[in-house]
């Protein structure tokens, strides 16, 4: 979302501790966190290792028996500077996982993080 800056950031749903509680409360955690991506490893032949990578929505992925094929996920973030610095402007579109973003315009330096996480999803 839109950070209190008025720049890109990471916020998390949080339960209010009075009032209503059904509903989350949005918490800023940090600035500059220009987009976040998670594909779902899925296998498909019972070995254990992915055979697909999927978005939450796709097909294959929406209901919850398909969820038990999910042995690992693929996180990726795109992080921009707080502050703008040098002469240079950013032209350089950049790939996080599987979508493209397109270049900012600014003098904000940015980077691509991405990590894989296995996940023990099945009862044995």
């Amino acid at each position: 979302g839109t950070g209190a800056s008025g720049r890109p950031a990471l916020f998390r749903g949080a339960i209010p501790t009075t009032g209503d509680r059904s509903v989350m409360a949005a918490q800023e955690l940090i600035e500059g966190i220009e987009s976040l991506q998670i594909l779902y490893g899925k296998d498909t032949d019972g070995d254990n290792v992915p055979d697909t990578y999927l978005t939450a929505g796709e097909a294959g992925m929406t209901s919850a028996t398909n969820w038990d094929s999910v042995v690992n996920m693929r996180i990726g973030i795109l992080v921009a500077s707080v502050d703008e610095y040098g002469r240079n402007t950013d032209t350089n579109a950049r790939t996080v996982l599987d979508q493209t973003i397109a270049a900012a315009g600014d003098r904000r330096s940015r980077r691509v993080f991405t990590t894989t996480v296995n996940l023990r999803n099945k009862a044995e």
